[in-house]
């Protein structure tokens, strides 16, 4: 995972060693978004597509409010 502010490669820390940035909540999020993307593929591989769909469309939702947050920036 890389910093949203200055793109160093972060550590188990929930600070940014680059810059110094709090990205405590930012991997909680992310980690969210990626448990709800794990299990749709998994929903998938046993044929619960609605609810693949469910969890893709929520892993998304919160994808989506990160990269509007004001102070994020994205390369």
């Amino acid at each position: 995972m890389i910093c949203y502010r200055c793109g160093c490669r972060l550590s188990e820390k929930d600070f940014c060693t680059g810059c110094g940035a709090d990205v405590g909540l930012y991997k909680r999020i992310m980690f969210m978004s990626n448990r709800f993307y794990n299990d749709g593929l998994e929903r998938a591989a046993v044929r619960d597509l609605s609810g693949a769909m469910n969890s893709l469309r929520q892993s998304l939702k919160i994808l989506i409010r990160i990269i509007s947050m004001p102070g994020i920036y994205w390369d």
